[in-house]
């Protein structure tokens, strides 16, 4: 070979033949379809470069793994460990095998709570994550959220830059910035600084928000989740007088009564409620019994799947169900609470069969209403319980902080009248997800500057003057109280890959506290809770808990007479038909309400009860799409296509394609939020539509008086069965 005369590389010619078989990337590179590989191809191939102009729809393989590629280390050698915990590999850790994985206690916050978790870490990455088994009300249980969450640390559209009026500036100029805000805030208390901020329980932000009302004592404080579960804490504070939120024991209740409420998949704390409501069905003994689960809700859930009585009625038809259910028990409310019938006749037998149930159990049952029911159906649900000596044996009241953040329609109303000079947004998303009536592209615009703290650059961040990237909390130092208010550690396993800044840091600087590294924040909240000590700080982040910091149990009285005035004062919903139709706004049992819209993980999730991925739908019940003469067509080979019918309600309308789904009450619509996205990253945009739009303040959860039209065109789904 060495004696042959040097070639030139020759272009094969291009094959006429169609092509058949298996293909084969190039390289990883090809895989990701990156400019680098665009250039080599063009350079060594040009004629059949054109191959690749083809455009990539959002269901292509490289939309779902090219975080994985990062999470599997390639062009991931920016990876750092956090300065708080490394040691320089000049001098590597006692015991280090270059390789081995080693395990890391941390936690995942939630909107009210946290799931302690132990993530898998290899050469300084985080790969794995699992729950904390050593938790004392974990169990080592976590749920898919928290399992797919690693993920999006490896995200490529996460945010990545620091941004002003559309210009990329350093980090420095944001961090100065934050500090002219807090000398301009000393000087006037704050007149006119406003934070909207998510819910937390992060002990840490508590006491910040603290120090800075105590410093800006006219800045103002707003909190808003799309989906928001602390109905349970406002309706417990009316109801027995007390800051107090409920706690579940669905292990200890012989008959559960389920109203509207998907505490196995939609609720909050859901995959510790699985764990209690399965150990009450297991049989260890001949003389053992199973529990029973009664269900009452608009659409099929997890929770009515695995119900031994089922009862289909529309959202806003429980409260009538409530209250017949009230009167069979013998509570203690007065006729002025309302009419106490249903219009249905099997389903008022229904409801006396399980008051019969109820009242054989008394002490072992347990009746829970949703987070989409209203404040009255809550109270009417404690009424229950308490007439059935529950209280304090299945469900316990936990002390918990009251709550003074304002709504976001309060700060709407501010914003309309000139009074926001600076407004914070830490965290969400209010341009997509605030409700419809408050037209928040606008409304926002009316603030004199808006700084925002946000994982992605998204619709949000369009309307913002500065913009910071948030950290991963696998990333950042915090903490949070899990569902029993035990404290849990939230420790980074990894530096920010891309630079991304916490909310405790953003709070600290606008505060001009004198510590403003997280670290340093948590460490010294540890110290109030718990004391000093070197050795009991390592122990609680070796362990992922405080151990014996959980919630004290309050003693509770049922105040009758404060929660018949939130009854009385609620107003019905117009029943439902096929012409005047009921919407029910619920959260996706995948993407949540909306941030984890660019996890392609949870995309490709087939949805636990319709099967479906990548996209929302219009859910209806059969006989609903049978009155409107809607026809889904299943050909072979999978191909199921599907009416695109048109919803209008109070003057706005979507579009979306229709699935039959059997166990749905008729004329009510199922809306998925989370979908329907403008501006996300390259997996979640143009997945499905988004059912944002027809929700308002005064129809966050359910309301009646829609109207279904078809389009007269068909839509594709894609679907696992």
């Amino acid at each position: 070979m060495f004696r042959l005369s040097p070639m030139s590389k020759t272009i094969p010619p291009s094959c006429p033949e169609p092509e058949i078989g298996p293909k084969y990337w190039r390289s990883l590179n090809q895989l990701a379809d990156t400019p680098e590989f665009r250039q080599w191809v063009e350079r060594e191939f040009p004629s059949g470069a054109s191959e690749l102009s083809d455009p990539v729809t959002r269901r292509h393989f490289v939309k779902i793994m090219s975080a994985s590629f990062l999470l599997a280390g390639f062009g991931l050698s920016g990876c750092r460990r956090p300065e708080e915990k490394i040691l320089p590999f000049g001098k590597a850790p006692e015991n280090y095998i270059h390789g081995a994985p080693q395990f890391f206690a941390t936690a995942m916050p939630t909107r009210g709570g946290a799931i302690p978790l132990v993530v898998k870490s290899n050469d300084g990455r985080p790969t794995k994550i699992e729950g904390n088994a050593l938790h004392p009300d974990c169990n080592g249980a976590s749920d898919h959220y928290a399992q797919a969450s690693i993920l999006n640390v490896y995200d490529p559209d996460r945010a990545m830059r620091f941004v002003r009026n559309g210009n990329i500036v350093k980090r420095e100029a944001a961090l100065d910035f934050l500090g002219e805000l807090s000398k301009k805030s000393q000087a006037d208390g704050g007149q006119g600084l406003c934070f909207l901020l998510e819910r937390s329980s992060s002990p840490s932000r508590a006491r910040l928000r603290k120090l800075i009302g105590d410093k800006f004592p006219k800045a103002r404080w707003f909190a808003y989740e799309p989906v928001d579960f602390d109905v349970h804490r406002q309706a417990a504070s009316v109801a027995f007088g007390k800051s107090a939120r409920p706690y579940f024991k669905f292990d200890e209740a012989k008959v559960i009564v389920s109203l509207d409420c998907d505490f196995i998949g939609g609720e909050e704390d859901a995959y510790l409620h699985i764990r209690r409501f399965t150990k009450g069905r297991k049989i260890e003994k001949p003389t053992d019994t199973v529990n029973r689960l009664y269900a009452v809700e608009a659409l099929f859930t997890l929770t009515g799947a695995n119900a031994d009585h089922r009862l289909r009625l529309p959202s806003s038809a429980v409260e009538q169900a409530v209250k017949l259910l009230g009167t069979k028990i013998s509570w203690q409310f007065a006729p002025e609470v309302g009419p106490l019938q249903l219009d249905d006749e099997k389903a008022s037998e229904w409801i006396s069969k399980c008051a019969e149930d109820l009242l054989k159990n008394r002490g072992r049952s347990l009746v829970i209403a949703g987070h989409r029911q209203p404040q009255a159906v809550h109270l009417m649900v404690h009424a229950i319980n308490a007439a059935l000596g529950n209280i304090g044996k299945t469900v316990v009241f936990l002390d918990a902080p009251e709550a003074k953040e304002e709504t976001i329609a309060d700060l709407a109303q501010a914003l309309n009248s000139g009074q926001v000079g600076t407004l914070l947004i830490l965290g969400g998303n209010p341009v997509y997800n605030a409700p419809a009536d408050l037209n928040w592209a606008q409304t926002l615009r009316k603030a004199k500057a808006i700084v925002r703290l946000g994982y992605y650059e998204d619709e949000t961040a369009e309307f913002c003057d500065w913009h910071l990237p948030l950290a991963h909390y696998l990333e950042s130092w915090g903490d949070a109280r899990t569902a029993d208010g035990t404290l849990v550690p939230v420790q980074p396993l990894i530096e920010p890959l891309f630079g991304g800044i916490s909310e405790l840091e953003v709070l600290a600087r606008i505060g001009g506290l004198e510590k403003v590294k997280p670290y340093d924040i948590v460490r010294e909240t540890y110290g109030d809770i718990a004391g000093d000590g070197e050795d009991n700080w390592k122990r609680f982040l070796h362990d992922g808990f405080l151990p014996g910091s959980s919630a004290k149990p309050v003693e509770v009285q049922f105040n009758a007479s404060a929660a018949a005035t939130v009854i009385g004062a609620a107003k019905p919903v117009v029943a439902s038909t096929k012409d005047t139709l009921e919407v029910v706004f619920h959260r996706d049992y995948k993407v949540d309400d909306g941030r984890y819209n660019n996890n392609g993980w949870l995309q490709e999730l087939p949805d636990p009860i319709t099967k479906l991925v990548w996209e929302n739908v219009i859910l209806l019940s059969p006989k609903t799409a049978k009155d409107l003469r809607l026809d889904v067509r299943n050909n072979e080979n999978n191909k199921l296509y599907v009416p695109l019918v048109r919803i209008e309600f109070e003057g706005r309308e979507i579009v979306g394609p229709v699935w039959v789904q059997p166990g749905q009450a008729d004329n009510v619509v199922g809306l998925a939020l989370g979908y329907g996205r403008q501006k996300t990253g390259r997996v979640g945009r143009g997945s499905g539509y988004d059912a944002y739009r027809l929700r308002t303040t005064k129809a966050l959860h359910f309301a009646g008086g829609a109207k279904l039209t078809p389009t007269g065109r068909t839509h594709q789904l894609a679907t696992t069965q």
